[in-house]
């Protein structure tokens, strides 16, 4: 549908239609055009909670990496696995560790995380209930080149707005922010937010469902309308309250014939879902938000579509895991290390099913070096292979 209003155009279809006491339709387009798309978004994860495509996408990363493990490192080897109950048993009073790093990377994804650590217990606290004066956010849009100077800027308290409405005095100095795009806006407490440039593909995602959810209201009605001229139109109008009762019994009574003295034409208000292509609108919405989360397209029916897995989905799980979601953790061990005063923490997805997938091709890869050197011995039997082995298991 094309439609022309104050000399703008648009091509896009409206998200439902509307009936007067009369009968007329009217499109409802005018209050999402002039609707609140420009707006900034303050609370994301409210948000995110109610546009499920953006709930998906952000669920999806946050259910997988919380699959990690923290293991510590000494000297650049393996010292413990899962040392971070070692260090603690549990992040805070409310938490265990597997939910915190869940809603690490529920935050982490999409906008900078709040980290709040005070006697070893560890918050992930929400952007909108911390209450800075504008002193204190001027103080973070600048450069420090000491870490001194830094922290005799950045001190005194601030106010924490729980749920119930009261509020807790926390020090400035424990709070660690954990930029999700490294700085780029100079701004070193607000930084930058990847939900505010995606809020149009969201809005419209929304909308799909939300236009959808109208026209399956609008399968359920009937139109039912009489042979008439222009001029009996004109003269008699719509049917009467008696008149519209009689169809209406008639139709939803049991008898298999109804007669009538005049032809009636029946139609369903919207009887071809199909054609509004409101599902393919939301499925093309929902590609370009995982695009923007750097999920592989061939996962995208592991969250649309409840699919299962196979060799092939594993393997692009592993390398999202392992290119995507490692970095991302990598920056709160980074914060972990230094609350913990810990020498060298890991994220790790070892222990995890997907990686059969490359223990198998490791074991192949193994195989084939070593059929090499067993022909590259038959061919010279002085030929030294000790380094060749040492080189190939200690690369695993």
């Amino acid at each position: 549908m094309e439609f022309s209003l104050l000399n703008f155009r648009s091509s896009k279809l409206p998200s439902y239609v509307e009936r007067d006491s009369s009968g007329n339709f009217f499109y409802s387009f005018i209050d999402k055009m002039l609707g609140n798309k420009g707006k900034s978004v303050n609370d994301t994860t409210a948000y995110t909670l109610s546009n499920p495509s953006l709930l998906m996408v952000r669920k999806f990363i946050a259910d997988y990496g919380s699959l990690a493990k923290i293991h510590a490192f000494k000297n650049n080897k393996l010292f413990a696995e899962d040392y971070i109950y070692e260090i603690a048993e549990r992040p805070n009073p409310n938490q265990t560790w597997t939910e915190l790093i869940w809603q690490y990377f529920f935050y982490a994804c999409a906008e900078n995380v709040y980290l709040y650590a005070q006697n070893n217990v560890v918050y992930l606290l929400k952007r909108e209930n911390i209450d800075l004066s504008s002193k204190q956010l001027d103080d973070y849009k600048r450069l420090y080149f000491s870490n001194s100077t830094r922290k005799n800027t950045l001190k005194g308290s601030f106010n924490y707005k729980n749920e119930d409405g009261s509020k807790t005095p926390l020090k400035l100095e424990n709070l660690y922010i954990i930029d999700c795009m490294s700085g780029i806006t100079g701004d070193w407490f607000n930084g930058a937010n990847v939900i505010q440039s995606i809020k149009g593909i969201v809005d419209n995602s929304t909308e799909a469902i939300e236009s959808k959810g109208r026209n399956i209201f609008y399968t359920k009605k009937i139109l039912v309308s009489g042979n008439q001229t222009d001029a009996q139109r004109l003269t008699s109008g719509v049917m009467s309250p008696q008149e519209q009762k009689s169809v209406t019994d008639t139709l939803l009574s049991n008898k298999p014939i109804h007669s009538v003295k005049d032809n009636l034409d029946v139609k369903q208000l919207v009887s071809n879902l199909k054609q509004l292509g409101l599902d393919d609108s939301f499925n093309a919405d929902f590609s370009k938000l995982t695009r923007m989360f750097n999920i592989p397209s061939d996962l995208i029916d592991l969250i649309t579509k409840n699919s299962v897995f196979n060799e092939g989905k594993e393997k692009s799980l592993g390398l999202y895991v392992y290119y995507t979601l490692v970095p991302m953790l990598q920056k709160l061990t980074d914060v972990l290390e230094l609350i913990y005063e810990q020498e060298d923490l890991r994220p790790s997805f070892s222990h995890c099913p997907f990686n059969k997938v490359f223990e198998k091709e490791k074991q192949e890869d193994i195989k084939l070096k070593l059929e090499n050197l067993k022909v590259a011995k038959e061919l010279d039997e002085n030929f030294d292979i000790s380094k060749q082995l040492k080189e190939i298991y200690n690369g695993y």
